[in-house]
């Protein structure tokens, strides 16, 4: 999967119809930095309207062989179609490369790095680049594509009818992660109870809508995860480390005295050797 646009090429036969597809990237990540990228694709009704036979049409055998995980199109409960690809990562570097290999030099999401931290106090994680578009919908087209046909396909309908990208397409940014949001350019929004993989509540969450005009999106975003949870573990964690420290302390006056009786027995024995030799 090289582009978003694997199935956006829909979007200007489709203008005509007014219809609309929207395409939201989520990146959710775990304290340890591994996680999940998701993309997902929503047709609506008048799209599937228009285009009876979208949902054989669209083929994934390509996408799964490249290591996304999909289930293929399938219907929405107003009649629209939805297409959700998954992949799993385990650093943030991982998940900067895949998220630069799906959008492609020229794709909306432009130049997104995330990067993660940790302290002995609390893992921050933060995420920067733009959102913008270069070109108009040439942004969602192959490049092959278009010098195949010339220019952007379905160019002069689309001027023809009046549309602009904005309202035929939707592209959104979604963050995940844990901790509390300290800075963003984004909004940020509510997740429920139990949003991360382990069941804890302690996570986050911001969007940024890209706009399709030309102009720039600024994407930022940090977060910060404290390592100092609160209950019954830092007193144990705290208990713990004065063992230690009277343990190494008790080690040590154990081999003072080791030393000096041993010491003692050899002037002892120094002495009675000394002795009978008199």
């Amino acid at each position: 999967m090289r582009r978003l646009p694997a199935v956006l090429c829909l979007v200007g036969a489709l203008v005509l119809t007014g219809c609309r597809i929207d395409v939201t990237v989520e990146v959710a990540m775990e304290e340890n930095g591994s996680g999940e990228l998701t993309v997902t694709v929503v047709a609506d009704p008048e799209v599937v309207a228009a285009a009876p036979g979208l949902a054989s049409d669209v083929r994934v055998d390509d996408l799964v062989a490249a290591g996304w995980r999909t289930d293929g199109a399938t219907a929405t409960p107003d009649g629209g179609l939805q297409l959700v690809l998954t992949r799993g990562f385990r650093t943030p570097e991982q998940a900067t490369a895949l998220l630069s290999s799906l959008n492609g030099p020229a794709g909306p999401l432009q130049a997104i790095l995330i990067e993660r931290a940790a302290s002995l106090r609390e893992v921050t994680f933060s995420v920067r680049g733009s959102g913008r578009t270069d070109g108009g919908l040439d942004a969602f087209t192959d490049a092959d594509l278009l010098a195949a046909v010339g220019g952007t396909p379905y160019a002069e309908q689309i001027a023809a009818a009046g549309a602009t990208a904005d309202e035929v397409l939707g592209v959104r940014l979604q963050l995940s992660l844990p901790g509390e949001i300290t800075s963003t350019t984004g909004t940020e929004l509510d997740l429920p109870a139990g949003a991360g993989e382990d069941g804890d509540a302690d996570r986050s969450a911001v969007e940024w809508t890209v706009a399709l005009d030309g102009t720039t999106t600024a994407i930022e975003a940090t977060s910060a995860r404290s390592l100092e949870r609160g209950g019954v573990w830092p007193w144990l964690a705290n208990g713990l480390l004065v063992l230690l420290v009277a343990w190494i302390g008790v080690s040590v006056v154990l081999v003072l005295l080791v030393a000096r009786a041993r010491r003692r027995r050899f002037r002892a024995a120094d002495r009675l050797e000394r002795f009978g030799r008199l």
